[in-house]
């Protein structure tokens, strides 16, 4: 009996492991292996923003550990504090982070700046502005009015405008990279004609 059971167990065990040889696909993953992998990864980087061992590369190539690099934001925020985001901008399963710092003073503006994963525990900026920013889906657009308006040439000097116009710029984020989205041709029209106009009053003056 002992040996009969014993037998009809081998046999049970080699039916199992050709069946799991035969759902393997043509990369040597089986479904269920493949699906693991991927929810990993999804927690991966969901939980990125949080990891003590998460190095950031700013701008100037200088390497910061995560939660100094936060700290310097937090140091320089006096009005509020700054947010960290993850959030998947170009829908590739890689989370970026975005964070928003409202400078203040008298020349208060809001800078924001994106980070994208270059590595295991690696972040790099690829963008800091200041400015208007806003996010939708893979499109980041960026405002002017502050960066060349308001507080820097005529928007605050009670000027009427012969075309009233929101000057921005959208660019497309894709595998941590921006690019060009197509130009709006009323609005370069309508900035051209602002130009003309200013130029006629003598602005600027050199």
């Amino acid at each position: 009996m002992n040996k009969f059971f014993i037998g009809f167990a081998m046999l049970m065990m080699c039916i199992a492991c050709n069946n799991s040889t035969e759902n393997k696909t043509e990369t040597g993953i089986s479904p269920a292996d493949s699906l693991l992998n991927k929810v990993e990864t999804s927690t991966s980087f969901s939980s990125v923003a949080d990891s003590s061992k998460l190095i950031i590369i700013k701008k100037d190539l200088t390497r910061l550990a995560y939660p100094e690099y936060k700290n310097q934001f937090e140091e320089e925020s006096s009005f509020s504090k700054p947010g960290f985001t993850p959030i998947d901008i170009d829908g590739d399963g890689n989370n970026e982070i975005v964070v928003n710092h409202y400078t203040g003073g008298a020349h208060c503006c809001d800078v924001n700046t994106v980070l994208t994963r270059t590595g295991s525990n690696e972040m790099k900026e690829v963008l800091n502005y200041t400015g208007g920013t806003s996010i939708s889906r893979d499109t980041v657009s960026l405002s002017f009015f502050e960066a060349l308006g308001y507080f820097h040439t005529c928007y605050a000097c009670g000027i009427e405008y012969p075309g009233d116009i929101f000057p921005a710029a959208r660019l497309k984020f894709s595998k941590g990279k921006f690019s060009y989205l197509p130009v709006n041709e009323a609005d370069n029209k309508a900035i051209l004609k602002n130009l003309e106009f200013i130029k006629s009053k003598g602005i600027p003056d050199k």
